[in-house]
């Protein structure tokens, strides 16, 4: 059996603290990333919303207009009721 020498055991701990460094900064890039994911999924469902609000404005105005057009074609009797 092959007895550890002390520069086996630096070489064997040195890979480990490499290792761990590069674990390290992997995960800080994938916390950035994801970050960076939501910033943008959050961005989507604001516009969504601001898309929806803009829809229901629309529609409230477009019944109303169909209301006095309505109010309009009856007055001027062109249309029966």
């Amino acid at each position: 059996m092959v007895e550890p020498t002390l520069e086996l055991l630096q070489a064997m701990v040195q890979k480990v603290l490499d290792n761990q460094h590069r674990q390290s900064t992997d995960i800080h890039d994938i916390r950035d990333r994801i970050t960076h994911i939501e910033g943008e999924i959050g961005k989507v469902v604001r516009d969504r919303g601001d898309d929806m609000e803009s829809r229901a404005h629309i529609h409230a105005r477009v019944d109303r207009i169909s209301e006095r057009l309505d109010r309009i074609e009856r007055r001027l009797e062109l249309r029966e009721e």
